[in-house]
């Protein structure tokens, strides 16, 4: 999509985005700045859940593994 085009259609509130539950949230609706907040505060969270496994004593290699790749995967993923 043409850059112009892109603007166009974000200002007049034409895009959507679907939410995990399969939710059609367009930009310009009046729930979608809480829809942001729930999303940002969901990842707040589970970031803060993936720190604290991951300073558990006895945490094996592996696990620790799994859970820094989970870490970065959120981080990368949610990153703007």
């Amino acid at each position: 999509m043409r850059p112009g085009l892109l603007l166009a259609a974000l200002s007049c509130g034409c895009v959507a985005i679907h939410s995990a539950d399969g939710t059609r949230i367009p930009v310009g609706s009046a729930v979608f700045p809480d829809y942001v907040e729930s999303v940002f505060r969901e990842q707040n969270r589970v970031a803060a859940a993936l720190a604290f496994a991951l300073e558990e004593p006895g945490l094996t290699p592996p696990q620790h593994q799994t859970l820094s790749r989970l870490e970065l995967t959120l981080l990368t993923d949610c990153a703007p």
